[in-house]
Order: structure tokens, then C-alpha cells, then sequence
């Protein structure tokens, strides 16, 4: 996973045929997916489960809808 990757990806999906909404390969993503990994004590080259990866994905998007209502406030 640590090859090049375009910016212009977007960072969530919607027409994932697992269900995965999160692009773990988008340069914001990697090094949260990697840490969160590593919390989790699985080796980097080991997949998640689809447990894992799900509450990986929740993370995300709490996070993402946090800093995103913080920014909006900020303007209001």
C-alpha cells in the first residue's frame, strides 16, 4: 500500500461492493489506517477483519464530521 497515489481520489467511496465507504489508500487515510492497525497490535501486512475495518471505517467518519462542524461553526 505505500506506492503512489493521486490526490484527486476521492477519500470515501459509495460504490464499494464489500460495503467499504473509506479509501484506505488515500495519503490522509494510510497513516490513520496504519496506526490504527498498529493500536490494534495487526501486522501492516495483515488485513483487517471486516469488524476492524468497519469500526476503523466509524473512526473515520466520526472524525471527518467533527473537524468538518468545527470548520462550518468557525464560519457561522
Amino acid at each position: 500500500m505505500d506506492n503512489e497515489y493521486s490526490w484527486e481520489q476521492p477519500m470515501f467511496m459509495f460504490d464499494n461492493p464489500y460495503g467499504y465507504q473509506v479509501n484506505i489508500n488515500h495519503p490522509l487515510i494510510q497513516p490513520l489506517y496504519y496506526r490504527f492497525k498498529s493500536w490494534k497490535d495487526i501486522p501492516r501486512d495483515f488485513p483487517l477483519s471486516d469488524e476492524e475495518r468497519f469500526e476503523f471505517e466509524n473512526y473515520i467518519k466520526d472524525k471527518f464530521v467533527r473537524n468538518f462542524k468545527k470548520e462550518v461553526c468557525a464560519y457561522v
